[in-house]
C-alpha cells in the first residue's frame, strides 16, 4: 500500500492517480457498503460501485470516468482497490 494510506491519513487513501484525477478508498465511520472508491479531479466528484463499475452518485467528466473504469478493469488493480476497501471498511 502507498504511503498515503498509511502516513498521511489512514482513513483515507490515494489508490491510483490519473491524467486529470485520481482514485480514492476512504475508511470509517461515514463509508458504507457496497464497496466503492471515489473519483476526485477538477472536473470530477463522484463514487463508483466497484462490483458494477457504475457511478453511485456525484457528477464525473466523462473522459476520467473513462479511465477510472479502465484502470479497474485490469484485474491486479481491481484486487488493489477491494483489499484496500476491506482494509479501511470492514469491520470484526
Amino acid at each position: 500500500m502507498c504511503n498515503n494510506c498509511t502516513i498521511l491519513d489512514p482513513a483515507r487513501c490515494r489508490i491510483a492517480r490519473l491524467t486529470n484525477a485520481a482514485l480514492y478508498v476512504y475508511g470509517g465511520q461515514a463509508e458504507h457498503p457496497p464497496p466503492h472508491c471515489h473519483l476526485r479531479g477538477p472536473d470530477s466528484d463522484c463514487s463508483i460501485e466497484l462490483a458494477s463499475l457504475t457511478v453511485m452518485k456525484g457528477q464525473c467528466r466523462r473522459s476520467d470516468l473513462s479511465e477510472a473504469v479502465a484502470w479497474l478493469s485490469e484485474p491486479a488493480n481491481y484486487a488493489l482497490m477491494m483489499s484496500a476497501w476491506r482494509r479501511l471498511n470492514e469491520r470484526e
